[in-house]
This record gives structure tokens, C-alpha cells and sequence, in this order.
């Protein structure tokens, strides 16, 4: 398995959504990607192995440590610059 096959497209965004089972339409709620490009990234990232798919739900297959320490930093890479992104947009007013 290669870790470009899984990051390869808009992967980057689509693992971390994987941490918890997750249909393509929440999938495409988080990281407002379309459906289509979600299912073309998932087709690719099954192929590894890594990714599991139960009837309509989707998750990081439990046997693949590496893949979920790797879908975990990357959630948090994107927390970090929402919360950067958020600082940014508040305004500071004077108490006088």
C-alpha cells in the first residue's frame, strides 16, 4: 500500500473524515467536496486496503494503525487553521 494512493486528489481532505464510519453524503457535509469525486477517491483508496466500506459507510479499516495516526494529524492540521482562521477574523475594539 502506498500512502500517495490514499492522499493522491482530495484524499488529504477524505481521510480524516474516515476516523468514524461515515457516508459519501457526510463526507461531502465536512469537506464539501461532490459526491463524485469522493467516490472516485474511495474506489482508489479501497484498492489499499486501508479503507473498508460496510453497505453505505466508510472507515479507516482498524488494521491500518499507520493510516489512522496519519488521518489524525491530518484532522488536526485542519482544526488548527480553522482556529487560525478564526483569529484572524476577530476584531479587537477599545474599552474607552
Amino acid at each position: 500500500m502506498t500512502i500517495y494512493k490514499l492522499l493522491l486528489d482530495s484524499g488529504e481532505r477524505i481521510l480524516p473524515t474516515l476516523l468514524e464510519p461515515r457516508r459519501i453524503s457526510g463526507i461531502s457535509k465536512l469537506t464539501g467536496l461532490s459526491s463524485i469525486t469522493i467516490r472516485r477517491n474511495l474506489t482508489r483508496m479501497k484498492e489499499t486496503g486501508a479503507i473498508l466500506q460496510s453497505g453505505n459507510d466508510f472507515s479507516i479499516n482498524e488494521e491500518y494503525h499507520d493510516v489512522r495516526v496519519l488521518a489524525s494529524i491530518l484532522d488536526e492540521e485542519e482544526l488548527s487553521k480553522m482556529i487560525q482562521n478564526n483569529n484572524e477574523q476577530i476584531v479587537f475594539r477599545d474599552a474607552f
